[in-house]
């Protein structure tokens, strides 16, 4: 009986040095494993730091683009104010001299058209003096005529009483 009490308490013993491996062996599994956790936290937390800073960085430069944008987007409207007040302005003044010119070409039209009916009405005038005046030589060429015509019969006439 005692050896079987011996052995009993052997296959104890080696049991319970089983056991305590396998606590050593799991204790020493649950520090890798907390060692990793603790690891993996660590690097977690790094990473959030990480990705923290740069989400202030992008927000701060999306921020300061923003302005920019803002800043750019206002001088440009006032630039583009300022080109249209001034295209404004010479489009007033550009109508103003169109609506000079169309009241001059129409003054001149005018002109136009009353020294086109003096210059038809002194043409027509010219050409009935013309006409008078080639009437009135006709008339005097034939008067000479009849006068020479007069004298030369007169010339004949006395130079037969001289002959006879």
């Amino acid at each position: 009986m005692k050896e079987q009490y011996q052995r009993k308490l052997e296959e104890q013993r080696r049991d319970k040095d089983g056991f305590d491996e396998k606590i050593q062996e799991m204790h020493r599994h649950n520090i890798k494993v907390e060692s990793e956790f603790e690891k993996e936290r660590a690097l977690s937390e790094q990473k959030i730091l990480f990705l923290e800073k740069n989400l202030d960085e992008k927000s701060s430069k999306e921020k300061e683009y923003l302005s920019n944008w803002n800043n750019q987007k206002s001088e440009l409207s006032n630039e583009i104010r300022l080109v249209c007040q001034k295209y404004e302005g010479e489009l007033k003044q550009l109508n103003l001299l169109l609506d000079e010119e169309k009241e001059r070409s129409g003054e001149l039209d005018a002109q136009l058209q009353d020294l086109q009916q003096s210059f038809k009405e002194k043409s027509q005038m010219w050409q009935e003096q013309e006409y008078r005046y080639k009437m009135m030589i006709d008339q005097t060429q034939d008067h000479a005529k009849q006068i020479e015509m007069a004298a030369n019969a007169l010339k004949n006439e006395s130079l037969v009483g001289l002959e006879s």
